[in-house]
């Protein structure tokens, strides 16, 4: 951009031939032979400016994939079903809208992309930039995030079940977990595993943090089907229901309340290890 806009000021100078000092003044009058063809910078800052030469632009805009649907109309609920309205062309559609198209202007949507590519004169491309933005973009579009907040708290018995009681008897659980805070705070209970995972509906995801576990089998070799991990292990599967809103979440989580201990064995061989764990499989809806 600097380049294109430093050749324009040496070219508007040589066309005025200004009077400068000496030096500058025999650069200035140089004569530059002009080529035949339009150097790309000039090109590039003269459509930047203005239209092309009909007086026409080109914008690429994004809209839903069934743009060119007609929409919905009132009806009896009781009549039978109408035959299928055949579907606009791009044009038609925007057309419908009151956009007027001259010589030369054309509109074309590609649904693999949800591109609307319009060829139109400055007035009634305003007209087009106000009907694809009462529209909006698709929102099949949109990439949603999930994000998850896992916490496991270490609580004397007592009262984790008077928190689980609660906890059933309804679906806001803040009261719960204000509770547990306290007990936090008072150092009765301690947070002993925080982790936030962030995936998308339809994809598993998982947080580990431990280590691995490998022992012996009897004939004294150590195989993949003897190696466990050892720690936190959380995974997550959310789908997003059709009102994109409902999630059904699928979760488990295993977390090990202590190093493994290890037995020996009465024959001499190599010991096998015993895991002190708990361990929740199951699913919600949200």
């Amino acid at each position: 951009m600097a380049l294109g806009l430093l050749g324009l000021i040496l070219f508007s100078g040589c066309d005025r031939g200004e009077s400068t000092s000496q030096g500058a003044s025999r650069w200035l009058n140089l004569e530059i032979p002009r080529p035949d063809f339009e150097p790309v910078v000039e090109r590039a800052a003269r459509e930047a400016r203005a239209p092309y030469a009909d007086g026409l632009i080109t914008k690429v805009f994004v809209v839903p994939s069934n743009f060119l649907q007609p929409a919905p109309q009132g009806a009896d609920p009781f009549a039978q079903a109408p035959e299928k309205s055949p579907e606009k062309s791009a044009r038609e559609t925007l057309e419908s809208y009151g956009i007027r198209f001259a010589p030369g202007a054309f509109a074309t949507f590609d649904r693999t992309t949800s591109q609307l590519v319009v060829r139109q004169s400055p007035e009634q491309m305003e007209l087009v930039e106000g009907v694809t933005a009462s529209i909006g973009p698709d929102p099949s579009s949109y990439v949603r995030a999930i994000i998850i907040r896992v916490e496991i708290y270490q609580v004397p018995r007592a009262a984790a079940e008077k928190v689980v009681r609660s906890a059933g008897e309804h679906y806001e659980h803040t009261p719960e977990l204000n509770s547990v805070l306290a007990l936090v705070k008072s150092e009765q209970a301690n947070l002993i595993e925080s982790a936030n995972l962030t995936t998308r509906s339809g994809y598993r995801t998982n947080f580990i943090d431990g280590y691995e576990v490998s022992w012996l089998d009897p004939d004294g070799e150590s195989t993949a089907a003897n190696t466990r991990k050892v720690g936190t292990t959380i995974e997550v599967d959310p789908i997003v229901g059709a009102d994109e809103y409902t999630v059904d979440l699928g979760y488990r989580i295993e977390h090990h309340t202590a190093p493994p201990s290890w037995e020996e064995n009465a024959d001499g061989s190599s010991p096998l290890p015993t895991f002190h764990l708990h361990s929740l499989d199951s699913h919600t809806t949200m």
